[in-house]
């Protein structure tokens, strides 16, 4: 086994046991929570990325878990390993964090990222452990959000990282069910309809999770991801993503 990944195993296992001794809800997100639901990125990520419902400061509790600060004060370390942790409070609609440092981070998308996670099984070393992990297209919504906060803050190598993660996800999604040739009529007229459908699909998946707040915040990060480079199947990706998410009652597409 690939000894990153094994590490991250490793963290997995040791951070659950930490988030569940102090029955925090939590949703493992980012690019390792596509990674164990299949979705393969050209890149290597190196840290671990969760949101939690935290009524209190974790930070202590977290450095009392083994954790290590560092200049940022939602990051960690663990061994060689960065650990991102967001806090929520359980009931706010808050759609904000104001750090510490003076710096501020949307946090629209991570309840509901929580409230729909799907336990995995990860396999270890050792033994097996459940993981709670957000959906794909919710993962997708955060992906699209701190693409656009980049992009305001012309950080394009970074708003870049999130897009290619999001463009992976959207010609992967679902590629093997039987719900992409159910949608392919509804993807009409573009080129390769298949390939597309997952894409299609994804937007109407991400509409069925939504909550008000996600449905109000998804066309402004998606207009300013646009705004990047794209080649024209991506282009063509994002527009079937967009269509899917203001698409109405296609019942056979929403089986999944």
């Amino acid at each position: 086994m690939d000894p990153l990944i094994q590490l991250q195993k490793e963290a997995l296992a040791y951070l659950v046991d930490c988030f569940e001794e102090y029955q925090w809800d939590y949703a493992l997100i980012g690019a390792t929570g596509l990674i164990l639901q299949g979705i393969k990125i050209r890149r290597v990520t190196q840290d671990l990325d969760f949101a939690i419902i935290a009524d209190i400061n974790p930070q202590h509790i977290l450095m009392k878990c083994g954790l290590k600060r560092t200049k940022l004060p939602h990051r960690y370390q663990w061994r060689n390993l960065l650990i991102d942790i967001i806090p929520i409070k359980r009931n706010t609609r808050q759609n904000i964090i104001y750090w510490s440092t003076g710096q501020t981070m949307s946090v629209i998308g991570f309840r509901e990222a929580i409230e729909y996670a799907k336990k995995l099984e990860i396999p270890t070393n050792e033994e097996k452990i459940l993981v709670n992990v957000a959906p794909i297209p919710i993962i997708v919504l955060l992906k699209l959000i701190a693409c656009a906060e980049s992009v305001d803050s012309w950080d394009i190598d970074h708003a870049q990282k999130h897009f290619r993660d999001v463009a992976a996800c959207l010609k992967q999604y679902e590629y093997h069910s039987q719900r992409r040739f159910d949608c392919i009529k509804e993807v009409g007229g573009v080129k390769d309809e298949f390939e597309c459908a997952g894409a299609f699909l994804l937007g109407i998946d991400l509409r069925n999770f939504s909550s008000e707040r996600i449905e109000s915040s998804f066309c402004d990060p998606s207009k300013k991801c646009c705004s990047l480079q794209m080649s024209e199947i991506d282009k063509i990706l994002f527009d079937c993503l967009r269509r899917g998410f203001r698409c109405e009652n296609i019942e056979e597409c929403q089986a999944g």
